[in-house]
């Protein structure tokens, strides 16, 4: 929930953090991840979120770039395959969480060795999975949450996707874009000194 109502001040201080929610299939990840997203859209929900780790590194680092000052919800991450395949995956996690935090994208060259620009990421990534990305410096730049078989009351999280369906977060998201729009001079002079 913080982390959706973060992500409206991107433009004005850089998240340099992502959320990763870990545990076992079965545990409510994605459902929450999603309740997260819906703040954003109510057509979000757990089969329809706007990126997944099965993703090329290139199309989720293009997709981060595009979810300027909004929450980026990136599913299921579940590395598997012989050890090759599985240090693949964690250098494509590796790439766009530290992209997303260290706001840069991955230069390239084209034929005629002209530059081409990478994607810089503009919001917040809440990701999911099974796995966690490894890496220390990685590990320093996220929180992650461990969401424990049977910590998700169901009988809420039912109540809460109705609510999500029915447009209720994505309208409380407005409600509060509306509020910061109202400020958003001030909160450009004032903010950045307040986080620091």
């Amino acid at each position: 929930l913080a982390a959706a109502y973060r992500a409206p001040l991107c433009r004005i201080v850089p998240a340099k953090m992502s959320i990763f929610l870990t545990g076992e299939t079965g545990n409510q990840k994605t459902e929450l991840t999603a309740l997260a997203q819906s703040h954003f859209g109510r057509k979000f929900n757990a089969q329809n979120l706007p990126a997944n780790w099965t993703s090329t590194e290139n199309a989720l680092e293009w997709v981060a770039s595009m979810a300027r000052d909004v929450m980026l919800a990136i599913d299921d991450f579940k590395p598997s395959g012989n050890a090759n395949s599985v240090a693949q995956y964690h250098a494509k996690a590796d790439r766009v969480l530290r992209g997303a935090v260290n706001h840069g994208g991955r230069d390239r060259l084209n034929s005629g060795i002209e530059l081409i620009p990478g994607h810089q990421p503009q919001g917040l990534i809440v990701a999911s999975g099974e796995d966690a990305p490894r890496g220390q410096s990685l590990q320093a730049r996220r929180l992650q949450i461990y969401v424990a078989k049977g910590a998700v009351d169901l009988t809420r999280l039912t109540q809460a996707q109705a609510d999500a369906r029915d447009g209720r977060y994505a309208a409380g998201m407005s409600g509060y874009v509306s509020w910061l729009a109202g400020q958003f001079d001030d909160l450009k002079r004032t903010l950045p000194g307040r986080f620091e």
